[in-house]
């Protein structure tokens, strides 16, 4: 696949598809965007906030990620894929750290986070500030995909064919395969994505949820038909059948 086609695709999944994901998880429980105090935790590059931002007009939507967005590369992604579109006035970057995010207690209407609890280092620390800054009256919307276990749970699929091939293979033969080369998540290399998987599973989501006074009031199983390879069959279908979740949770 061309630079070029990437970044249109990379683009299209996370401006179009993940924005009418998430309105519609929030939508079809009667949950008004638009208007509210929004954060997005684990923003990357800030796409899928641009999205958010300027198609479903929240109050005031800020962007949340360990390293700074790169607002400069934003604005010349969006140049080439949208022309006319700029980052939008009501949305902001700021930078978090692993254990605090620089949001006042209970100042967030709604709090957000796409493909990212899979990198968390620690999940349930992490819900833990999630669960301070959401108001009493919140809800907290997370989508997990692919958890590790299940067929493209390694995150190698633009660099290694196959199915379940992280299961299959041993750390080493991987990480050379991956070497030189840009991970699905086009702003950081394949290396380091495959060494940031922290290996969650579903059951330690609902754990880490209730750890911190959240509860999952819709769950929706993201998955697929998959074909097992023989010597991976004796393991939980739990794990190998779920690709991923998306959880609605409110505080409790």
């Amino acid at each position: 696949m061309s630079t070029e086609r990437k970044e249109s695709t990379w683009f299209d999944d996370h401006f179009i598809s993940a924005v009418d994901q998430f309105a519609s998880f929030l939508g079809d429980n009667n949950l008004e965007i638009e208007g509210k105090d929004v954060a997005d935790i684990g923003c990357g590059d800030g796409i899928i906030d641009v999205g958010v931002a300027t198609r479903l007009k929240p109050r005031q939507l800020t962007g949340y990620d360990l390293r700074p967005t790169d607002v400069s590369e934003l604005e010349s992604v969006l140049h080439r894929q949208r022309p006319g579109l700029e980052i939008p006035a009501n949305l902001r970057f700021d930078v978090s750290t692993p254990d605090r995010i620089s949001a006042d207690d209970g100042s967030m209407d709604i709090v957000m986070s796409w493909s990212v609890f899979e990198h968390v280092n620690n999940p349930v620390a992490m819900l833990g500030e999630i669960r301070r800054i959401v108001k009493p009256t919140g809800v907290v919307f997370i989508q997990l995909w692919p958890f590790y276990r299940s067929e493209h749970g390694g995150h190698l699929w633009t660099n290694i064919e196959g199915s379940f091939e992280h299961l299959t293979q041993d750390a080493q033969t991987i990480e050379s395969a991956l070497a030189g080369r840009s991970g699905t998540d086009v702003t950081r290399s394949a290396v380091d994505e495959w060494r940031s998987l922290n290996r969650i599973e579903l059951d330690d989501i609902q754990r880490a949820l209730l750890a911190n006074r959240l509860l999952g009031t819709k769950i929706e199983l993201i998955s697929n038909c998959v074909h097992i390879p023989r010597h991976l069959a004796h393991l939980p279908w739990s794990s190998l059948l779920v690709g991923g979740v998306k959880v609605l949770a409110v505080p409790i």
